[in-house]
């Protein structure tokens, strides 16, 4: 195509938009949509733009708090470290309880009853925590609780918000299904 031959598709688009936006009859209600939609659209910009600056402001926070706890996680003191091991059992066994923590030096001393399909996560659970560098297990692994004292009962083991998490996705899904449906009723 020639030069001459496309030089009149932008004058065009434009006469068009015009033609559009100023039509006697609808022009007003397209301007007024136009306006609130490019309104929207800025205010939307502006909020993800706040919202991904605060996730790097959080996540540069967290990073320089991991740093600075890697260069703490040989001064800790034991009694430190003993409530983070007790804490971390805690969260990997269902009769934390029943086991007796003792750490020395860093290493950790594990006595007690465990059931045998928490051991692995027990044992995985206090060589992630910070200050723990070698673990002395002496825990007696158990397949069922029965006739262990300190086995016996449900036990207990925290809720993990994971584990929280679908449901409310669905109930978030749900609301807002029931919410888009009241809406197109609303507009019949």
């Amino acid at each position: 195509m020639s030069q001459y031959s496309v030089s009149w598709i932008a004058p065009l688009s434009i006469g068009v938009a015009l033609m559009f936006l100023l039509d006697p009859s609808q022009g007003r209600r397209r301007r007024a949509r136009l306006r609130d939609q490019t309104t929207h659209l800025g205010q939307r910009a502006g909020r993800r733009t706040h919202k991904m600056s605060r996730d790097l402001q959080n996540r540069a926070s967290g990073l320089a708090a991991r740093l600075h706890g890697a260069s703490d996680a040989d001064v800790a003191d034991d009694a430190v470290v003993d409530a983070r091991v007790r804490t971390a059992i805690g969260r990997a066994s269902t009769h934390s309880s029943a086991i007796a923590v003792g750490v020395i030096g860093g290493v950790a001393e594990l006595n007690g009853p465990v059931l045998a399909a928490e051991h692995d996560d027990v044992v995985d659970a206090v060589l992630g925590v910070r200050g723990v560098f070698d673990i002395v297990n002496h825990m007696t692994q158990h397949e069922t609780p029965d006739g262990i004292p300190g086995l016996q009962g449900d036990g207990f083991m925290p809720t993990r918000r994971s584990r929280l998490l679908p449901s409310a996705a669905v109930l978030c899904a749900a609301a807002g299904g029931a919410g888009i449906i009241a809406y197109g009723m609303s507009r019949r």
